[in-house]
Order: C-alpha cells, then structure tokens, then sequence
C-alpha cells in the first residue's frame, strides 16, 4: 500500500509538470517531431513538401502578408531555400537548449525533495505528459503536420524579415 509521500510525490510531479509542460508543450513536441528530421536532407524533404497550395493557404491565413499570389509564395520559398537549414538549425538549437537549460532543470529539481520516492514524482509528470499529449492531439487537433509547417513558416518569416532590413 502506498504511503503517503508517495501520494504527495505523485501529486506534486503532477501539478509541477502541468505548470511547467502545459506552457511549453508546443516547444517539447517541435523539439521531438524535428529529432528525426534534423538533418539537412530531412529538413529540405519537409521545407520542399511545404510548396502546396494548402501550406500557402494556410500561411496566408495565419501569418503576414507578404505576398498575396501562391506565385508569390512559390517564388519567396525557392528564394529562401539556400539559406533555410541554417535557419532552421538555429531555431532547433536554440529551443533544445532552452529545454536542456530552463524547462528540465526547472522541473526536476523537486525531485530532490522526494529523494527516496523520486520516480513517483516523475510518475506523476509523466501522467500529465501523457494527458497534454492527448489534449493537444485530439482537442486542440494539432498533428505532426502542423509542426512541419510551423518551422518551415519560421523560416520564410526569418527569410521576409531579413530581405526587408536589407532593403
């Protein structure tokens, strides 16, 4: 039977991780999605595949707009591509070392206040890993396309931005 420390080491894992993960879900799920494409042949498939009409029809509904022709998004997304790995890698880096650096240390340092019950605390954040993976899934209705194409507008955007301050 459990004791109550573990209760309490459970509870306290899942109310830490709720606090801490619910804000910072999109982030971990970007940072996990792209570990498999990382690379720069990975990177350009997915940068390449984002040349729909849908990608551009759902980046002209959702972000600035700079161009208002899919012709205008064709030919500002053959211009950004030399230059997209190296933008997308400094995005990638930076959220994985914000993740490595602020969100893991921030979260597994109560474990050290259930020194002899630390894998419940953990149990309890991976509950509520579980249910913000579920939540996001299946009511905020964010799949993996969604992460594929929130990078590849990053970069465009870093692209526009870039040519603008030239200009």
């Amino acid at each position: 039977m459990m004791g109550i420390m573990e209760y309490l080491a459970i509870g306290a894992g899942a109310l830490i991780g709720f606090i801490f993960l619910s804000k910072n879900i999109d982030y971990i799920f970007v940072i996990f999605y792209y570990a498999l494409f990382n690379s720069r042949p990975g990177f350009d498939a997915i940068y390449d595949a984002a040349d729909d009409e849908f990608t551009y029809g759902y980046f002209f509904k959702t972000q600035a707009k700079d161009f208002k022709t899919y012709t205008d998004y064709l030919r500002i997304h053959k211009a950004a591509q030399p230059s997209s790995y190296k933008r997308f890698r400094r995005y990638y880096d930076s959220l994985a070392k914000m993740l490595l650096t602020h969100i893991l240390p921030i979260v597994l340092l109560p474990a050290i206040i259930f020194w002899s019950n630390w894998y419940f605390y953990l149990f309890g954040m991976f509950i509520v890993f579980v249910c913000l993976i579920i939540y996001t899934r299946f009511v905020k209705q964010k799949r993996a396309g969604y992460y594929q194409r929130l990078m590849v507008f990053a970069v465009i955007n870093d692209y526009i931005k870039d040519i603008k301050k030239a200009k």
